[in-house]
């Protein structure tokens, strides 16, 4: 995710993602940070306010920019949530 999962942005992706699960078979989801490519955000900067409006267009850069890798630890975390998920199927 490009976003830290406990933002406004990552409390949206959350509900998205329960939404699209809801009466699914699934082992569910489990959120880490995740960086935002340089070339994306060279991107966005292009967008014009027919695309995105410039507000909105400035808070996804900054974001991006602020976004990092997950930490090892965050990602033990993600890789014993679906262990768990898997061993009791």
């Amino acid at each position: 995710m490009g976003a830290m999962p406990d933002s406004p942005h990552g409390m949206d992706v959350s509900k998205n993602l329960e939404d699209l699960l809801k009466n699914r078979n699934s082992l569910g989801y489990y959120k880490c940070p995740g960086l935002v490519d340089k070339k994306l955000i060279e991107k966005m900067r292009g967008f014009t306010g027919a695309i995105v409006p410039k507000k909105i267009k400035e808070k996804m850069i900054q974001t991006s920019i602020e976004s990092r890798h997950a930490t090892e630890e965050e990602l033990q975390e993600a890789a014993d949530y679906f262990y768990e998920k898997l061993n009791k199927i």
